[in-house]
């Protein structure tokens, strides 16, 4: 059994995750992922003698796989859209007032944070969870700015693949 086959064949037995040969990316079986199997006698008729197909493991079933690829329009490779995709899907503090600028002034001189993103001209996100929410509307209405809207956001990355894998989360 050669090294793909054996790569194969161990997903499949020590991992129970059910695998198909692909050439590139493209499936090179009647049915692509659905003929997908745990079979080592499969594995080994599609691995065996020398074959070179890639080994592709097939979703669902509480697997999800997040393909991360590099935005070239922004300059980023696939660890800094990671990164990207993960500081905008945190638990943050969502900030509605009517002057975004001067809110982000106060949390720069008042608060002392500058871990925040303004969104639009009347939205921050306040990421530094340390700040009390009652702290930040004082504040806010102290120096006359309206305050629209002012809570904490829990749905994070991980929860949202808490979520559609059924609880399993980000392995």
């Amino acid at each position: 059994m050669g090294n793909i086959a054996r790569s194969a064949a161990w997903y499949a037995s020590k991992m129970d995750l059910r695998v198909f040969p692909c050439t590139g990316k493209r499936p090179v079986t009647p049915h692509g992922c659905k003929d997908a199997t745990t079979d080592p006698a499969q594995i080994e008729e599609w691995w065996g003698n020398g074959s070179i197909y890639n080994v592709a493991i097939a979703t669902g079933h509480g697997l999800v796989v997040l393909d991360v690829d590099a935005d070239h329009n922004a300059g980023k490779y696939g660890d800094e859209t990671l990164a990207e995709l993960e500081r905008r899907n945190r638990r943050y503090i969502q900030i509605g007032v009517s002057d975004a600028p001067q809110a982000a002034r106060l949390l720069e001189t008042a608060m002392r944070t500058q871990n925040f993103d303004v969104v639009d001209d009347h939205t921050l996100r306040l990421y530094d969870l340390d700040v009390q929410l009652d702290e930040i509307n004082r504040v806010f209405m102290e120096n006359h700015l309206s305050v629209t809207e002012l809570r904490r956001c829990e749905d994070t990355l991980e929860a949202y693949f808490k979520r559609v894998t059924g609880g399993e989360g980000i392995a």
